[in-house]
């Protein structure tokens, strides 16, 4: 079958002279701060050779003690940084190494993947009757370890509301905290194959209605909808699914993909592991005499997700089958070698060296920053893991009947160099009128922001540890009392989804801006962010001063997992109270396709408001600003950034707030 073409996931500048200069300009920066580590490397062997007597005569004397001074000052950071580099490659090389995977219960997993394969279809209908079919408490399990009394440390998420258009009827998933060790220990493996050895309660009519993919007659229970009635080759729902999902594949043509490939990359997003692993565990557990499950049609019995043992290969072997039925095409056998399939946590961790002076300043930068934030109010808290900068206003009592104007706000930023990224924002979260009686709380990510020298610079935290440290925070300030509005930006919103998923207790109203949390089994992100080539000037300097950075390429190629990360719209509470929940999205964004997370949360209720008007109550709650990139709207200034904090700061109640709209910039002082 022909090759669809993929859809553009951004805009493009065009080739004028602007945009040339622009390049030029990206690289001039991204070559400079490169060459200053080879430098200082020829600066070093400069000084040394010509301190040879017979080359001696070849160095001029400095004659003027600026140039001297100049010398040694030199000379004292190539000293520096020499040492630095070495050491730097080498926490580049120890970076690769592999870290242990969380790992959840087959139903969980198996949950999750159908959700995301529902996508498109019919999703809102489709959620219902997977959560339905596995039930809530034995879901809340899954993610929960299967361990009684863990319900007070990582309840099951509360659905809030009145069930009127916020989501709240939608039966949810637990909390995402996955096994632990012992608990994930399994023997499972062996080679892929086909006939005879699944069952995930389907009914009989998959035969006939998955023909196409192989489908085998099951037991009856929950069809997913791209199942029964199966889908066509020429379904535009299974053409659009077949030429996003290559990009896994670094957009290799879908008929390029065999079976093998797809189970090499299915191993690695539901297990992070390579697939000979899960077939070495295979064998292990057959000469244990142990059958695999999923054989000769035999439920799929876990014991409702509280069974330690998984055979792993047989829910790669389903999910298989289940991408087969959503791509309405059948994989060829065996595995294609010329297909490089994408593993984020398996591939090598790519880091592009940067010299001490960089870091130096960074940190700087941040100190300054910090101290002008002290000078505000602001105080930096440490608590264990968790860093962040709070200022609580004289007088200041929690109270759940608090007005918008006094509950707290907790902002959490993205992927680059931390506060200094912010800065322009954290001048309006310091001086704005409208928020100047309502705590703020900004969280300090170290593994994110360029901070080589703190303590958690390679210690990236994970769902549990963050929102331990959330949770900690928030009773210390009083804020579970009151509630927070919670604004995410970018890999922010990420965190602000943990938050969600574990203690939606803690959050008010919600604000997603530049979301990367949604549709995380779309390649989007990964692939833009990582592994597709630069073309413009901002995803050069991007790549080089943040996708390749230490920090970050360790946290995205080492430690992300999406079943952690991913957050479902129903996951939201009041999802569809454009009081309570907010979405900006950036029409030229380069990392997310921003167009497709516009439809997902449109298909999944959200209201999009029109041309010209903000969100809020009696317009919507999703906003997308076409002419932005992605982060521009979070600069400091503009209509995207008065639109964004004219939400966040709003002071009139849901009832109240009808028409017109405050202008940030106005707020300030």
């Amino acid at each position: 079958m022909p090759t669809e073409i993929l859809p553009k996931a951004t805009h493009r500048s065009p080739p004028h002279a602007a945009f040339h200069f622009s390049n030029l300009a990206a690289w001039t920066a991204i070559a400079f701060i490169w060459s200053l580590t080879p430098l200082s490397y020829l600066y070093i062997l400069w000084t040394l050779l010509t301190l040879i007597p017979s080359l001696s005569p070849g160095r001029p004397a400095p004659t003027h003690l600026s140039f001297l001074i100049l010398h040694y000052l030199t000379l004292s950071y190539c000293i520096l940084e020499i040492p630095f580099s070495i050491y730097y490659r080498f926490l580049a090389i120890r970076a690769n190494a592999r870290r242990s995977t969380p790992q959840y219960t087959r139903r969980f997993l198996r949950s999750v993947f159908k959700r995301s394969l529902e996508n498109g279809l019919t999703p809102e209908e489709a959620e219902e009757e997977v959560m339905e079919d596995m039930g809530m408490g034995e879901m809340s399990r899954g993610r929960n370890n299967g361990k009684e009394g863990e319900g007070e440390a990582y309840p099951m998420r509360q659905r809030r509301g009145n069930g009127a258009g916020d989501g709240s009827a939608t039966p949810e998933l637990g909390s995402s905290r996955p096994l632990e060790p012992e608990q994930a220990r399994t023997t499972s493996g062996g080679r892929l194959q086909r006939g005879g050895d699944d069952d995930e309660g389907y009914g009989e009519s998959i035969r006939s209605a998955n023909s196409i993919a192989g489908g085998r007659a099951i037991k009856p229970g929950y069809v997913p909808s791209f199942i029964s009635p199966a889908l066509t080759p020429e379904d535009p729902r299974a053409a659009d699914f077949r030429n996003f999902i290559r990009l896994w594949f670094n957009g290799c043509d879908y008929e390029e993909i065999r079976r093998l490939n797809m189970a090499d990359w299915l191993a690695w997003s539901l297990y992070g592991q390579p697939l000979h692993e899960l077939e070495e565990e295979r064998k292990e557990w057959e000469a244990a005499g142990r059958p695999p499950l999923h054989v000769d049609g035999e439920p799929d019995v876990d014991d409702d997700g509280l069974e330690i043992d998984q055979d792993k290969l047989g829910l790669v072997e389903h999910c298989v089958e289940l991408v087969e039925a959503r791509a309405a095409t059948p994989f060829r056998e065996g595995r294609n070698p010329k297909v490089q399939v994408i593993r984020l946590t398996l591939d090598p961790v790519r880091v592009f060296q940067r010299p001490l002076i960089l870091y130096t300043f960074v940190f700087f930068i941040q100190r300054i920053l910090t101290y002008k934030a002290a000078l505000n109010g602001f105080r930096e808290i440490k608590d264990n893991d968790t860093r962040y900068l709070v200022r609580i206003p004289p007088g200041w009592t929690p109270s759940p009947s608090s007005p918008e104007a006094n509950k707290p706000l907790l902002f959490i930023h993205g992927l680059g160099m931390g506060l200094p990224q912010y800065a322009t924002l954290l001048g309006y979260l310091q001086k704005a009128k409208t928020l100047q009686d309502r705590p703020i709380v900004i969280l300090i990510q170290p593994h994110i922001s360029m901070s080589f020298f703190a303590k958690n610079y390679l210690n990236p935290p994970n769902e549990q540890t963050c929102c331990a440290g959330l949770k900690r925070m928030a009773e210390r300030w009083g804020f579970d009392k009151s509630g927070m509005t919670v604004l995410s930006h970018s890999n922010g919103t990420i965190v602000h989804g943990w938050l969600l998923k574990n203690h939606p207790e803690l959050v008010t109203r919600s604000c997603f801006v530049d979301p990367v949390c949604f549709c995380l089994w779309e390649p989007w992100v990964c692939y833009n962010f990582l592994y597709s080539k630069a073309k413009t000037p901002i995803e050069y300097l991007m790549r080089y001063f943040v996708s390749r950075e230490l920090g970050v390429a360790l946290m995205l190629q080492r430690t992300f997992d999406w079943s952690s990360n991913l957050l479902f719209p129903t996951e939201i509470p009041s999802l569809h109270s454009p009081y309570r929940s907010a979405f900006f999205l950036a029409g030229r964004d380069s990392i997310l396709n921003a167009e497709r997370v516009r439809r997902y949360l449109r298909q999944h209720g959200v209201k999009e408001v029109e041309s010209g008007m903000n969100v809020g109550p009696g317009r919507g709650g999703l906003k997308m600003h076409k002419g932005k990139k992605h982060g521009e709207s979070m600069i400091g200034s503009g209509l995207a950034f008065n639109q964004i904090m004219s939400w966040v700061s709003s002071e009139e109640s849901e009832e109240l707030l009808v028409e017109g709209e405050s202008s940030a910039t106005d707020s300030c002082s």
